[in-house]
């Protein structure tokens, strides 16, 4: 059995796969910070070879997340395909860790903190708001590992209109706010 994470929005450190019921594994801190103050919540990887076997995935750091308050309650997501994700049922956090618990029915599949919305989409996104009559995006600068940090202006200032901010994406595992946002 193998894990990689090693793909677009792909985060996870490996500690131990040496058996399918006692897989161990860390949430990465994300790139940046370090130490203290590093943010970490987001995981996403791939298992190969696991088909049938009942894996029991154990986050041993998931207390030390940036919201561990967000574990009782919450469900991974799993997918064999990258477009249709699931929720994991057999995800409990306990002692301050997360375990996933889940037999795959193929040999591959895909672990997330949620539906991943990737680079590539983002930049479809951006190139579709850039054509819009009602849209603008400017570049604001990059992100702490160079990719560029845009704004999308939506509309025209004047005189009585109010501006609103919507923010998404500010961290890696926010990728449920640009869904959000490719909704509005």
């Amino acid at each position: 059995m193998r894990i990689s994470s090693n793909f677009d929005s792909g985060a996870i450190e490996v500690v131990s796969v040496d058996r399918a019921d006692d897989i161990r594994l860390r949430l990465r801190a994300d790139q940046g910070i370090e130490g203290d103050g590093a943010f970490r919540q987001w995981f996403h990887f791939r298992v190969h070879g696991g088909a049938g076997a009942a894996l029991r995935m154990v986050f041993e750091n998931a207390s030390e997340a940036a919201y561990p308050d967000g574990w009782p309650g919450y469900r991974c997501v799993a997918s064999y395909d990258r477009r249709n994700w699931f929720r994991v049922s057999g995800t409990h956090y306990v002692d301050g860790q997360l375990v996933v618990e889940h037999t795959p029915e193929r040999d591959s599949v895909y672990y997330a903190y949620f539906e991943p919305y990737s680079h590539e989409r983002h930049l479809d996104l951006l190139g579709w708001a850039e054509m819009s009559p009602y849209a603008s995006v400017s570049n604001l600068g990059a992100t702490v590992d160079g990719r560029d940090l845009d704004v999308v202006t939506v509309g025209r200032p004047g005189p009585g209109k109010q501006p609103v901010w919507i923010t998404a994406r500010q961290h890696p595992g926010e990728s449920m706010a640009e869904w959000f946002v490719e909704g509005v």
